[in-house]
């Protein structure tokens, strides 16, 4: 059997399937069967995709064990910033109309369209990054393999989540979000050994 990692409703209805072997799977309304893209033929460089990611206005990405891409006119595309990414694990992307945030094997790294460039964030530097996810208010969170967990606010600022008070030992890292949109900017996520939570930012509760 085929391992699937995740899967994605595009806005126009179809089914994205990322694979764990095979790259990236897309389902039409219309089709019965799925239509691959392999890695190399389609443009996908790695072959294990973990995470997919639609922005707003419907740009898709897929997050792989050899970098991170963006689909284009059939194809998976990778500007030069996206190639230097080759030898590098991205587990984790939340995209936005002006590029992604990509949750990588060696940091929290921002990738832009306009100027074609990688900037990597020094708060998580040499730390692996489990998930970054946007909550409904467009505030990025993160978390990081060592426990870290961080939100970006809108205005760019970083605080430090690990500080708020919970019933969850520090040492327990998260390992997936999923946004809600009701309470605006609440988010769910996995602590490892201990279950789902919620958070508005400012408290979390199970």
């Amino acid at each position: 059997f085929l391992p699937v990692n995740d899967l994605l409703v595009g806005s126009n209805g179809d089914l994205w399937i990322a694979t764990g072997g095979e790259g990236v799977q897309r389902r039409t309304q219309n089709e019965s069967r799925p239509l691959g893209y392999l890695p190399d033929e389609s443009g996908l460089r790695g072959e294990t995709v973990y995470d997919l990611a639609q922005s707003p206005s419907g740009q898709l990405w897929a997050a792989t064990n050899r970098g991170a891409a963006y689909f284009e006119q059939g194809q998976w595309r990778r500007d030069k910033a996206l190639v230097s990414l080759a030898d590098t694990a991205v587990r984790s992307i939340a995209a936005d109309d002006l590029g992604a945030w990509l949750g990588t094997s060696a940091g929290l790294a921002r990738y832009n369209f306009g100027e074609d460039t990688l900037q990597w964030q020094a708060l998580t530097e040499g730390s692996s990054i489990n998930a970054v996810e946007y909550d409904s208010i467009e505030r990025l969170w993160v978390a990081g393999g060592d426990a870290s967990l961080w939100l970006r606010t809108a205005d760019g600022k970083w605080r430090d989540m690990t500080v708020i008070q919970r019933d969850i030992p520090s040492s327990a890292p998260v390992t997936a979000f999923t946004r809600l949109s009701e309470p605006p900017g609440s988010i769910l996520a996995a602590f490892r050994g201990y279950g789902v939570y919620r958070s508005d930012g400012l408290s979390w509760q199970a």
